[in-house]
């Protein structure tokens, strides 16, 4: 991600070290849950297979929640990464901006003086 953004006005700091660190276990959970949504498809399709009847419809229309339901939370974790990741670059992106103008300021106030 590379270097911190020191946050100027605020004396802030976003630490890309930490960031990267909570993107990683964020996508490491959408893998899990992209694994356990296939391993439920499959199920479901051997289910559907081996089972004719009512007994077994009940289970695989919760089965098939299920699977929408982690679909679901697949496509939050997305969002999410994809939010902050926009975040820290808008962020970044204010904070050279702010950095600019703060150089900026400093040199009009000593050619002043």
């Amino acid at each position: 991600m590379g270097n911190s953004s020191k946050g100027a006005s605020k004396g802030t700091s976003i630490e890309p070290t930490q960031v990267e660190k909570q993107l990683q276990e964020l996508e490491a959970v959408r893998i899990k849950l992209n694994d356990l949504s296939k391993i439920l498809h499959t199920q479901n399709a051997e289910l559907v297979k081996a089972w004719d009847g009512e007994g077994g419809i009940g289970f695989l229309n919760a089965s098939a929640s299920q699977e929408n339901e982690i679909s679901n939370h697949i496509k939050a974790i997305e969002n999410l990464m994809a939010g902050i990741s926009g975040t820290l670059y808008d962020l970044k992106e204010v904070d050279d901006k702010m950095s600019l103008l703060l150089e900026e300021v400093g040199k009009e106030t000593k050619v002043k003086k």
